[in-house]
């Protein structure tokens, strides 16, 4: 929720520079954009340099619900377990001997089906290989899928960073050259827009006796 927010505020603040014509706001655009592309990039650098040490994190969290939060009758841990070891064909952390080490019965979820292949199960008919292990390979094997999704989304944030600059630069060329303040100004408030053009009045004469008047 919370990286939906921000991610919803740097577009509106885009958004809003884009239609007010704003360099200050879009300054501020480019530079949230910049350090969410810096933190992505150095987020996926350290979970690639660490993946091994990812799935281990996994398999012991994993450990602490089945000995702690399974045992104590939490719904939400029960059905989540219950889950993963029907999807995983998994039982337990290393095997489904972990159950009965934690004091507990083995779940119906490591029950292996009846009509599936029975080189994975026990005599028992239980699943054979642990939860830590299968958790530990599918990181490894979605590690790049992850990295993927990555790059895609950096590229967009790059688009919208080159489209910032782009669009500060043709604001920047419409201000008057021989106005420096108005130029200043620009830079620095946060609504400050494109100088509108002066109307010209039409020149017109009329005639009263005394002279002519122009407008």
């Amino acid at each position: 929720m919370a990286t939906g927010c921000v991610i919803m505020a740097v577009g509106f603040l885009g958004c809003c520079g884009a239609m007010q014509e704003s360099i200050c706001m879009l300054v501020f655009y480019f530079i949230a954009l910049l350090t969410i592309f810096g933190l992505e990039i150095a987020g996926c650098t350290w979970c690639y340099v660490n993946r091994e040490e990812i799935g281990v994190m996994f398999s012991d969290e994993l450990s602490k619900i089945i000995k702690e939060k399974y045992k104590e009758n939490d719904i939400a841990a029960q059905k989540g377990v219950d889950l993963l070891q029907e999807k995983l064909k998994c039982c337990g952390i290393d095997s489904y001997m972990d159950w009965f080490d934690s004091g507990q019965m083995i779940p119906d979820s490591c029950s292996c089906n009846t009509t599936e292949d029975k080189s994975g199960c026990s005599d028992r008919g239980f699943y054979l290989n642990g939860c830590g292990k299968e958790i530990e390979e599918d990181v490894l094997t979605n590690i790049f899928i992850l990295a993927g999704i990555g790059v895609g989304i950096s590229f967009i944030e790059i688009l919208g960073m080159l489209f910032s600059v782009v669009l500060c630069c043709a604001i920047f060329k419409s201000y008057d050259p021989e106005d420096e303040e108005y130029r200043y100004m620009a830079a620095i408030r946060p609504f400050a827009r494109r100088k509108p053009e002066q109307k010209q009045s039409t020149p017109h004469e009329t005639s009263f006796g005394i002279g002519i008047f122009r407008d």
